[in-house]
């Protein structure tokens, strides 16, 4: 048996004569106090080394399993914020039992469909499950390994297509399969796909789904550039098409260099070129795959792994399937009729460069309500584009009419307002509908209105204002030591939307209640206006002086019914073939 004293608790390797690490350098620095320390050991046979990773469901260790004699990754459930640690046992507060324990169940219920697919060959097979410490863990192989952003740095920064091809269609292969069973893994990205020592990637990093969405009770890890629109919570469900925006994105930066531009940013501008030198080493129908798989709204977008491997392949099925759509609608006229036709391949040249109005337009009209609430926007944008109101004169009386007063010396903030009684009369008058553009003016300015200040119109009328939304970019305040209300009140003023806001409790008894004591980004970065920023907030209730431990906890009698707990569930060898 292995001297664990004797071994690298960050790498699992000898250590020399001085007690260092040739292999990895580890400086001897211990885990967070948060976290189990190292040489703590789980099932009596588990080994706890160095924190490999760690987001807002749980952390993941280096371990040592000693009677397989090898190393381990161990994964624990530790969602932060929503419970705490007491020596080595995890508590939940009263207030947020019952979410700890069902995001539980969703972690032992991911840990055994992973258990059940091990066989896949681009995954680290789990090869056990248990409970202890009041919380869940489950235990998978370690490999040796670097990331696929690293390999790519060390590579030479891209791969060609043919490349690609082999190392992505194994990953492409075993994603389907995860997507057959339910799993997305809504958290694909250069950072969580690895390569071990036999060249092959494999996808690491799966958790539960509410860490991989905006504005939910878990801390949200969601990779720039690689993350779908939809996992901001604008636009549409997640689903498999969800993954192969994700997957698409890691090809996109394998193939040309430098990651795509955020799904939140390419909203407003759609700059994904791709460099002529590149674009011409790359086969069309790659080209018109990696569109189709990077389109902005999900149900314009690419919706199985299967279709976009076939379309990346250039499958005979695919190429057939895309004559027959552009051939004459004389040839086809009922089958053409009923299909979505999917567009030129001439478009592809920049990969999706530019979103077409009508896209952009859907988004907006989402959007917008959400930068200005108070307003009323219930009609398609088009709807909107009318230089004037329409003339009533001859239909409605004069002394029927109102004038209309000059709303540029307002702001959108302003006519949003609901305190003001002056305002709350215009709002009475007029249905206000705003339209933005992106303009060198301060944020939030009115630049134009569509009916002239003095002109009269009917009581209602629809009055247009077009708002600056600045140059589309937010640089972010310091809130930290200011109150929960001034804070959210800065952030909006900045141009933060008030649902991306997310607030975690928690408690500090050396610090005023109600107090901001950290923001996730940080004083000065830039970003958009549809940026998540979380704020930890000093909460203003008084700490409870006994915990619950979520095991004791009782049911809701709406719960459904589970299957009886276990202590622990090692995990027997089931076969399952991949695709």
């Amino acid at each position: 048996m292995t001297n664990l004293d004797k071994i690298c608790p960050a790498c699992m390797n000898a250590l020399d004569e001085e007690g260092n690490c040739p292999k990895c350098g580890y400086d001897h620095t211990p885990n967070d106090a948060e976290y189990m320390q190292i040489g703590t050991v789980l099932q009596d046979k588990y080994y706890i080394g160095k924190t490999i990773s760690f987001n807002g469901e749980g952390v993941t260790y280096m371990g040592y399993d000693t009677e397989a004699d090898a190393p381990v990754h161990i994964r624990e459930y530790f969602p932060r914020g929503l419970c705490s640690r007491e020596n080595e046992s995890v508590y939940a507060s009263a207030e947020t039992a019952d979410s700890f324990a069902l995001h539980k169940k969703e972690f032992l219920d991911l840990a055994r469909v992973l258990a059940r697919m091990r066989n896949l060959s681009a995954i680290l097979p789990v090869y056990d499950i248990f409970e202890e410490n009041d919380t869940a863990y489950y235990v998978s192989e370690s490999i040796e390994y670097i990331t696929l952003r690293d390999f790519l740095v060390r590579n030479g920064g891209r791969v060609s297509f043919e490349q690609m091809g082999r190392l992505f269609k194994p990953v492409l292969s075993t994603l389907s399969s995860l997507h057959s069973v339910g799993v997305i893994h809504k958290g694909i990205s250069p950072e969580t796909m690895i390569i071990g020592r036999d060249g092959k990637i494999r996808l690491d990093g799966f958790c539960i789904s509410d860490v991989r969405c905006a504005r939910t009770d878990l801390t949200p890890e969601l990779f720039k550039g690689y993350t779908a629109i939809e996992q901001y919570g604008f636009e549409g469900d997640c689903g498999a098409w969800t993954d192969v925006y994700s997957i698409a994105s890691v090809i996109y930066r394998a193939l040309i260099g430098s990651p795509p531009p955020d799904a939140t940013e390419r909203v407003t501008n759609d700059k994904m070129i791709i460099p002529p030198e590149i674009a011409e080493s790359l086969p069309t129908y790659g080209l018109s795959a990696l569109a189709d798989a990077l389109q902005i709204l999900p149900n314009e977008r690419t919706q199985s792994v299967e279709d976009f491997r076939d379309e990346l392949s250039a499958a005979p099925n695919v190429v057939n399937r895309n004559i027959e759509e552009t051939e004459g609608e004389e040839k086809r006229p009922e089958r053409n009729r009923n299909r979505k036709k999917k567009p030129s391949n001439k478009k592809y040249v920049a990969v999706a460069a530019a979103i077409t109005v009508v896209v952009l337009a859907t988004v907006f009209g989402i959007l917008w309500y959400t930068l200005f609430r108070g307003t009323d926007e219930t009609k398609p944008k088009d709807q909107y584009t009318t230089a004037t109101q329409p003339d009533y004169s001859g239909m409605i009386a004069d002394h029927n009419k109102i004038e209309v007063p000059d709303f540029t010396k307002y702001t959108a903030s302003q006519l949003s307002s609901t305190d003001d009684s002056q305002i709350v009369e215009l709002n009475k008058k007029f249905k206000i509908v705003f339209k933005r553009k992106e303009d060198a003016s301060e944020r939030g300015k009115i630049l134009s209105q569509n009916v002239k200040a003095g002109s009269k119109v009917a009581n209602g009328s629809e009055i247009i204002l077009e708002v600056s939304i600045g140059d589309g970019t937010i640089t972010v305040p310091s809130v930290t030591d200011l109150s929960l209300k001034d804070g959210i009140a800065e952030l909006c003023k900045r141009g933060f939307l008030y649902q991306n806001i997310i607030i975690q409790e928690i408690y500090d008894t050396s610090a005023e209640a109600d107090l901001i004591l950290s923001q996730s980004l940080k004083e000065g970065e830039k970003t958009n206006e549809f940026a998540v920023i979380t704020l930890k907030v000093n909460s203003d209730k008084v700490k409870e002086t006994t915990t619950v431990r979520t095991t004791e906890r009782t049911e809701p009698e709406t719960e459904p019914e589970t299957e009886p707990e276990t202590e622990r569930t090692t995990v027997q060898n089931e076969e399952n073939e991949e695709d």
